[in-house]
């Protein structure tokens, strides 16, 4: 009898809190760039800051994840100026679940002041893209001072956590 309750007990709480899972996002790297530190930086304290209802988790490719521990995935692709980084394409191809995957590039070099969003396709290792330039200063200072700037990192984020809360 006792062992009815424990387990009523605890099918009760699992459905009072939830799967925790459904708030996580995995941010997935490769390298410790200052691209990558900045955008890692930026991605949590904005969405913090919005109040956003995910927790973000940071994860190097190379380690590995529980896939399903996870609502969504952001692959944070830096350091090219076209394609996707060997290693963070291998991690997304051993994926056998893409669903709630998202790329996101930062574009080597570019100073286009504009944020592209991509449906799924061969050319986005075939899940949801967004990419957006990969200049993080400007004139030597923080981007936070120059207006554009700061609206091109807040429009590519708000499209990340659009992509995020499509997801069942």
């Amino acid at each position: 009898m006792k062992k009815i309750v424990v387990l009523l007990i605890f099918c009760s709480m699992v459905s009072l809190f939830g799967d925790s899972s459904s708030s996580r996002v995995a941010i997935v790297y490769n390298g410790v760039s200052a691209t990558n530190k900045e955008a890692l930086h930026f991605l949590r304290n904005e969405a913090a800051r919005a109040d956003s209802q995910y927790t973000f988790d940071t994860i190097n490719a190379k380690n590995g994840l529980n896939r399903g521990d996870y609502k969504a995935l952001i692959v944070m692709n830096t350091g090219f100026e076209t394609g996707v980084d060997p290693v963070l394409s291998g991690f997304i191809q051993s994926l056998d679940d893409k669903s709630g995957v998202i790329l996101l590039t930062f574009i080597k070099g570019s100073s286009e002041i504009e944020v592209n969003s991509y449906p799924a396709s061969p050319s986005t290792e075939g899940v949801d893209a967004v990419s957006a330039s990969s200049l993080w200063k400007h004139k030597g200072s923080p981007f936070k001072s120059n207006k554009d700037i700061k609206a091109m990192h807040g429009e590519w984020l708000d499209l990340v956590l659009q992509y995020i809360d499509k997801q069942s």
